[in-house]
């Protein structure tokens, strides 16, 4: 695994931080839901779903044991294997209180939800800030239901390399709804501070978790992740 540059070591950092891998998975999830049920959808979301076409999809990044995986739902593998993936991408519509998930049952095109999905996330509108006590090293987007899933896109990512001025960048997704990156080559001090922002996100249980790892990008492509939960 590659290190960052500077004396602070990024082991150091991870044999510091301690806490406890948790599932977050379901049929219909509410985006700030840690529910781990199979719901049975009700009168107004099956309403709602007859009215989804394939363009109304987008992905949806979900931990590796999340039990759509057995429940008919259509996914790739984005880290792992498929007999033991650690992350995989989903294809979800969205409603102001729950995700709809695409799955092999429907009678949607599936390889034409799937496509469109990708093309929704390049062109999802993103609102970025510098937030305050990181010297402008860090960029994080307003909370928005498929903002972390815009790390799949190279076009997004490559917007934070253009701001940051930087061709290597760190990307942290730990919730649903954020996305925040720092320069790979940023200071000791301003990367401690983003992995524990991070790592705080992670544990506030009331939000639904993506992942622990935080992800290295070059040119808008993810190349390597540091997994704070080993």
């Amino acid at each position: 695994m590659r290190h960052r540059k500077g004396n602070f070591k990024v082991h150091a950092l991870l044999a510091m931080i301690t806490f406890s891998l948790a599932t977050l998975s379901y049929a219909s999830d509410a985006p700030n839901s840690n529910t781990n049920i199979l719901k049975e959808a009700p009168p107004e979301a099956i309403e709602f779903l007859k009215g989804v076409t394939e363009e109304d999809y987008y992905p949806l990044i979900k931990p590796g044991d999340w039990v759509g995986i057995g429940a008919s739902s259509v996914y790739q593998v984005l880290i792992g294997t498929e007999e033991a993936p650690k992350l995989v991408v989903a294809y979800a519509a969205d409603t102001e209180e729950n995700y709809f998930f695409l799955n092999w049952d429907s009678d949607l095109d599936v390889e034409k939800a799937a496509s469109n999905a990708f093309k929704n996330i390049n062109s999802l509108k993103v609102e970025y800030f510098y937030p305050n006590g990181f010297e402008n090293q860090v960029l994080t987007a307003k909370p928005d239901a498929f903002v972390s899933e815009t790390i799949l896109s190279e076009n997004q990512m490559n917007r934070i390399h253009r701001e940051l001025g930087k061709e290597e960048i760190i990307v942290s997704i730990p919730t649903r709804t954020t996305l925040s990156a720092v320069a790979f080559d940023s200071s000791d001090e301003i990367f401690a501070k983003f992995a524990g922002v991070h790592v705080d996100a992670w544990n506030e249980e009331r939000n639904a978790r993506i992942s622990p790892y935080l992800f290295i990008l070059k040119n808008g492509k993810i190349v390597n992740y540091l997994n704070l939960g080993e």
